[in-house]
């Protein structure tokens, strides 16, 4: 049906999302399953899900939509804070150029299960991906 352009309006949230992030890291492309496979071919289907590893292992990174329940929910939207702000703490750390200093904020936070922690085949994009941008509740 789409074969040259997809209308923006007809994209669900959560794709429109994933482009902004794109667009953002100034990626060139994305991948995304529920597009490039053939939903109602099972003979398609076997032979991507089958691909699927090198796939994830080939690429720059996977976005995780973790907050989102379905694929018209989204994931960019206000995140809450930690609970409780006293269990933040920065570390500080040198990088190679000795005038740089990075830091690193760790959070203790209650985190309930996420959506997408519910979904057996997330798994195997965690495994695989060389890195992975998550976008939870927090």
């Amino acid at each position: 049906m789409w074969t040259t352009s997809i209308p923006w309006d007809k994209l669900p949230q959560t794709l429109r999302d994933a482009v902004i992030i794109r667009d953002k890291l100034r990626v060139r492309y994305l991948w995304v399953d529920a597009l490039c496979i053939v939903q109602d071919d099972a003979n398609h289907m076997a032979k991507e899900i089958a691909a699927m590893p090198d796939v994830y292992q080939n690429s720059a990174f996977t976005i995780a939509a973790s907050s989102a329940s379905n694929v018209r929910q989204g994931f960019l939207a206000k995140r809450s804070r930690a609970d409780d702000p006293t269990s933040i703490f920065q570390l500080r750390y040198q990088v190679e150029n000795p005038e740089e200093v990075g830091s690193i904020i760790l959070i203790r936070a209650k985190i309930d299960p996420e959506p997408l922690d519910t979904r057996a085949w997330a798994l195997q994009e965690r495994l695989l991906s060389p890195r992975t941008i998550e976008f939870g509740t927090r």
